[in-house]
């Protein structure tokens, strides 16, 4: 078998990590919100793009949003949570390509509420060994930043319509950071969660 040359291996290594991670987007579980939150989730779809190409993919994400609050009053930031499984033909291939971890940071995030926009911030996946074998877990965290309830009314709580990431395939002494531009695909549902102000 012909060997590959190392920055052809690099090259392919970059690309695997960024398709995996194009189809499998950096989007947040949030958790531990305030008094009167309940439990909510919106399976929807996300696609992102790089110079490596672009992908979709389907999405669940799940929050402990609060479903009232008076005008007015502080709604307190809550965690941000990331977990992504990579299937194992993914981890595969990173293997091959001698990828050793892969680790990624998104920006620009904001979930809405009704036309108010709130940042996530500082939301980062660490870089876990790629596993010998079977599927592969990232996990991050970060922080969705609280915000002052709006005036009475009913408003709808969406997930953020785009986002930037980065992501960095470490092989061996290398570090190979690529973009990703991501976006609510079309048609996808948004909607996660309702708020009701007094």
């Amino acid at each position: 078998m012909r060997a590959i040359p190392r920055a052809d291996r690099r090259s392919r290594g970059l690309a695997a990590a960024v398709t995996i991670l194009a189809t499998a987007p950096l989007l947040p579980v949030l958790l531990a919100g305030p008094a009167q939150a309940a439990p909510s989730s919106i399976d929807t779809r996300y696609r992102c793009s790089s110079g490596f190409g672009a992908g979709s993919s389907a999405v669940t994400i799940s929050a402990d949003f609060p479903s009232a609050a008076t005008s007015g009053s502080a709604v307190a930031s809550r965690t941000v949570r990331v977990r992504i499984t990579v299937p194992k033909n993914f981890v595969k291939a990173m293997r091959a390509y001698g990828v050793d971890s892969v680790s990624g940071k998104a920006s620009g995030a904001r979930y809405r509420v009704g036309a108010k926009k709130v940042a996530r911030r500082g939301l980062r996946l660490p870089a876990p060994p790629v596993p010998a074998s079977g599927p592969m877990v990232l996990g991050g965290r970060g922080t969705a930043a609280g915000f002052t309830a709006p005036a009475p009314g009913t408003y709808a709580v969406r997930v953020p319509l785009s986002f930037d990431a980065t992501v960095v395939a470490h092989l061996g002494s290398d570090s190979i950071p690529a973009q990703l531009s991501c976006r609510l695909a079309d048609g996808a549902p948004s909607r996660i969660s309702t708020l009701t102000v007094s």
